[in-house]
């Protein structure tokens, strides 16, 4: 059913009511609000392996939580899409690179923020270093 506005007789409450609502509407959708970021998943790594999950973009700046758990040691490293080269000589010579913008090694337990620019594409990197493969439970959001 559609429903008729006639603005002669409608309160003038109505109308500002009405306008604020297209004002939020028209905000809301040039500010590219997107639908909020949740992702839980469970990844094996073989020894040595490394994964990579890819967060897109969502047209303005967001700040990404990402929270891991193993019994096996791992690592993880967050970057956006783009800098893996760097990431990658950043990490095998130990060196601190301002490309990689959360990280948590060695270890069992991992919760990093950081965050995704907009328009740019975020990368995090789950890496085994173990003999032993990794099963990790990682859960990501903004």
């Amino acid at each position: 059913m559609t429903k008729v506005i006639d603005f002669k007789t409608t309160s003038s409450s109505t109308i500002a009511a009405l306008i604020v609502g297209i004002i939020a509407a028209t905000t809301l959708l040039s500010t590219g609000c997107g639908p909020p970021l949740s992702a839980s998943r469970t990844i094996e790594l073989a020894p040595n392996d490394i994964r990579t999950i890819l967060i897109d973009s969502i047209g303005r700046d967001q700040t990404v939580t990402v929270t891991a758990t193993s019994e096996t040691e791992f690592s993880i490293h967050c970057h956006l899409e783009g800098d893996e080269n760097a990431v990658d000589a950043a990490i095998a010579l130990d060196n601190p690179s301002d490309k990689i913008l959360a990280q948590q090694t060695n270890t069992k337990e991992a919760k990093v923020e950081f965050e995704i620019p907009s328009g740019s594409v975020g990368a995090v990197r789950f890496q085994s270093w173990s003999s032993d493969s990794a099963e990790v439970t990682y859960s990501i959001s903004n």
